[in-house]
């Protein structure tokens, strides 16, 4: 748990991935299964709510979100077929389906 605390938030700053605050909110509550509080909030504030939110969690509980995280972030060097296919998707719909296929296999 202390790892992904420790890499969670240079992800999660990234514009590149997370362009928008909503993207934030979406990537936590469809992978961390969290209700996100509702309301007008900054990019830090939803970063730091996020991070509550994991430390909160069991190891157990976020094992599988760790793992998988760790293993999509290894092969984001995606095929060239697969870039064409996905040149419409952003960060968190690929993670989003990416996880989904995770856990289907886990």
């Amino acid at each position: 748990m202390t790892e992904l605390i420790g890499i969670l938030p240079t992800i999660l700053v990234d514009k590149h991935k997370f362009p928008k605050n909503e993207d934030l909110i979406k990537f936590a509550e469809k992978s961390l299964n969290f209700k996100f509080p509702r309301g007008n909030k900054s990019r830090s504030e939803i970063i730091g709510i996020i991070i509550v939110e994991v430390s909160k969690k069991d190891d157990n509980s976020i094992e599988v979100f760790f793992k998988a995280l760790k293993e999509f972030l290894k092969n984001n060097s995606i095929t060239r077929e697969e870039k064409i296919r996905t040149k419409q998707k952003n960060f968190v719909d690929m993670w989003l389906e990416f996880f989904d296929r995770y856990k289907g296999d886990g």
